[in-house]
């Protein structure tokens, strides 16, 4: 068997763990791109109910209804520090896939340059022989 041949099995380990970490990769970038719009949800509720309070508190209000309405304002403040901390946990994820996949990237290619010299050099080799054998057949037929 040729080292070339030797190698696809190889090669195509590699590809299929390149595959496997790219889909990871994709993976949490969608969970990134879904928890950041959660944030701009969040950020976009809290703008709205403070705008509604503020025409509904122009009016006055009682000291009940401010207190409730300073809760929940603290709470949904405590939520969006949250989503932003698990945005930065998954936005590390991310990285820590990207370097997974971009190593087994590396490596698919590395096997694939490997693979390819020897495959060149194996059809040179088939060349020569073949060229050989040409210029064989060439010396008989003049020597007839």
């Amino acid at each position: 068997m040729k080292k070339s041949e030797r190698l696809q099995p190889i090669s195509d380990f590699k590809k299929r763990q390149e595959e496997d970490a790219a889909k990871r990769l994709a993976k949490v970038s969608q969970e990134v791109s879904a928890q950041k719009q959660r944030l701009v949800d969040l950020h976009s509720y809290r703008g709205e109910y403070s705008r509604q309070f503020n025409s509904v508190g122009g009016g006055g209000m009682s000291a009940q209804k401010m207190r409730e309405y300073q809760l929940f304002m603290h709470k949904l403040n405590t939520v969006l520090d949250q989503q932003k901390a698990a945005i930065d946990v998954l936005e590390r994820e991310y990285e820590d896939k990207k370097r997974q996949w971009l190593a087994a990237r590396n490596k698919l290619q590395a096997i694939n340059k490997v693979q390819d010299r020897h495959l060149k050099k194996e059809r040179q080799i088939e060349e020569k022989v073949s060229q050989k054998e040409q210029d064989d057949r060439n010396i008989r037929l003049v020597n007839r």
